[in-house]
């Protein structure tokens, strides 16, 4: 995405899904963030079975693009 936006303006967020199936986790959380912070992506682990951080993953985007949009 970043070859073809300008990075400035482009907002991205690495879900990690099913994290009700810890058992079955193939990337730990610390890996994911850790790659989340190099790359300067958001990052949240959800469930959609359970609905864990759903709502959070969709709020935390839309928070920070209104930040970076008010911001002067």
């Amino acid at each position: 995405l970043r070859g073809f936006f300008d990075t400035e303006k482009l907002m991205i967020m690495l879900v990690g899904n099913k994290s009700d199936l810890d058992h079955r986790r193939e990337v730990s959380m610390e890996e994911a963030k850790s790659f989340a912070e190099k790359e300067k992506l958001l990052f949240i682990e959800t469930s959609a079975l359970d609905a864990t951080n759903v709502e959070e993953c969709f709020t935390n985007v839309l928070t920070q693009i209104y930040n970076d949009v008010t911001s002067p």
